[in-house]
């Protein structure tokens, strides 16, 4: 087993008979996980750093250092799948899928005008 330290990741590298493997993923808290467990939607390190940056699943919070919970993992295929799976809609209602809640103009207008009657009548 032979270290290799640089400014900016550590490597794992171990003798397999006469081939060298580079098969370890080092976490950011410091614990070092084999590569299948990076990017699996599972928070295999404690710290969420093998879920960040993967290009096969969708954050649902912004940005990939607000991941508190597996269940802001989306897999990318289920985004934009007219099916929900985050919380704040974020897989669905977004600039990349083109869709809105309420497509109709005069629905837009109708519950602007509703919405802002409500503010100034109760406020």
């Amino acid at each position: 087993l032979t270290l290799a330290k640089d400014n900016e990741t550590l490597a794992v590298v171990r003798k397999n008979e006469t081939v060298y493997k580079n098969d370890m993923f080092h976490c950011l808290n410091g614990r070092c996980i084999p590569f299948h467990m990076v990017c699996n939607l599972a928070d295999d390190c404690g710290d969420f750093s093998d879920e960040r940056g993967c290009i096969n699943h969708f954050h649902c919070s912004e940005g990939d250092h607000n991941i508190t919970t597996t269940k802001e993992l989306v897999p990318i295929t289920c985004k934009c799948d007219k099916q929900v799976d985050c919380s704040n809609f974020a897989d669905e209602c977004n600039g990349d899928c083109g869709e809105q809640i309420i497509n109709d103009m005069f629905l837009k207008i109708s519950a602007w005008i509703i919405g802002s009657l409500a503010i100034l009548l109760n406020a």
